[in-house]
């Protein structure tokens, strides 16, 4: 977890073939996948405080955020930025994900 909100999830521990897979724990709570290209209704889930097994191939990892919550992000990569100053003279992206008790 880095923080109460946005949850991270990378293998680190195993090698091989047990690293296809990994269990992941969810708190309770919806939380979508920040860089799902498909759009967020297909990668969004409630959970109850689970675990969940998701692929865990040396590329793969996965960024979740929780409803209610927002944060922001740059890409220095993307900005082709190195310092810290540098980044800071460009906009930021917001991720939010609002609560919608109507739906």
């Amino acid at each position: 977890m880095l923080g109460s909100s946005l949850k991270l999830g990378i293998q680190s521990t195993k090698v091989g073939k047990d690293a296809e897979s990994t269990d992941f724990y969810f708190p309770a709570g919806l939380w979508c996948d920040v860089f799902n290209m498909a759009g967020a209704a297909s990668n969004c889930f409630t959970f109850t405080g689970q675990s969940v097994t998701k692929s865990t191939l040396a590329y793969e990892f996965y960024l979740h955020l929780k409803e209610g919550s927002m944060f922001p992000f740059q890409n220095a990569e993307d900005l082709n930025v190195m310092t810290s100053k540098e980044l800071k003279s460009y906009p930021i992206e917001l991720h939010i994900l609002p609560t919608c008790p109507d739906g």
